[in-house]
């Protein structure tokens, strides 16, 4: 005959054994981007990386008030993400608070604009998917190089590239490219330029991963040009 205690116990077990398994990675769909549809990847997740998982904060190491927007699978988790409905989602709705509740807060030295916040909650409303733009699609077809901002060009191309390895005690070749501060020391001496040119004399960066395509380098470029604004 069957204990059913032990056979409760028994079920219970696995059920907890099996709480995370919603944190597996889901591989980022292709959609294309020149429909303006927000790509998670490419435009969402660098904005986190640059202003929320940073140490101490949202990432996977402290998850602060158990929020963790490191990878796709824990923002869903657990950023209180109402798929379609940014209005309800709690992610979309501490962006436009104020006082204590205003996220990023308003002492941290990080902000989102504007244009940011529009595209968090366009990607909540089109369905919160894991998508990556097509890479088939040409990148000059996308790419407008002019009138460029370090807080919506420059930083998420950072996040998405160089942040990972260039932040806070562990920062690679005491290197920091997370904060405008020391991203402006880098391009005013030429060597960020240089880097992700894979010019003679500089290390070719990102490190172990494809130069950057000839649009992304042009953003770079003339930002630099223009001054290296903080803008």
């Amino acid at each position: 005959m069957i204990n059913k205690g032990f056979f409760f116990f028994a079920l219970v077990s696995v059920l907890l054994s099996c709480k995370h398994d919603s944190l597996i990675e889901i591989k980022a769909t292709e959609i294309d981007c020149s429909t303006g549809e927000v790509a998670f990847v490419n435009k969402i997740q660098p904005i986190f990386d640059a202003n929320c998982a940073t140490a101490s904060c949202h990432n996977t190491t402290d998850a602060r008030d158990g929020v963790n927007l490191a990878t796709y699978s824990s923002v869903i988790e657990t950023g209180g993400v109402v798929v379609k409905d940014a209005a309800n989602s709690e992610l979309y709705e501490v962006l436009n608070e104020t006082g204590s509740k205003m996220m990023p807060p308003a002492n941290s030295g990080f902000s989102l604009s504007n244009m940011q916040k529009e595209d968090i909650k366009n990607w909540i409303n089109s369905g919160a998917k894991n998508s990556v733009c097509d890479s088939i699609i040409s990148p000059s077809l996308q790419c407008d190089s002019l009138m460029i901002s370090f807080k919506d060009d420059i930083m998420p191309l950072l996040a998405e590239s160089c942040v990972s390895c260039h932040k806070g005690s562990t920062a690679n070749g005491s290197v920091w490219l997370d904060n405008y501060t020391d991203v402006k020391i880098w391009a005013d001496n030429g060597a960020l330029l240089g880097s992700i040119k894979h010019e003679a004399n500089y290390s070719n960066m990102p490190d172990g991963s494809p130069k950057w395509n000839d649009c992304k380098i042009a953003k770079l470029a003339n930002w630099i040009k223009e001054g290296a604004l903080n803008n």
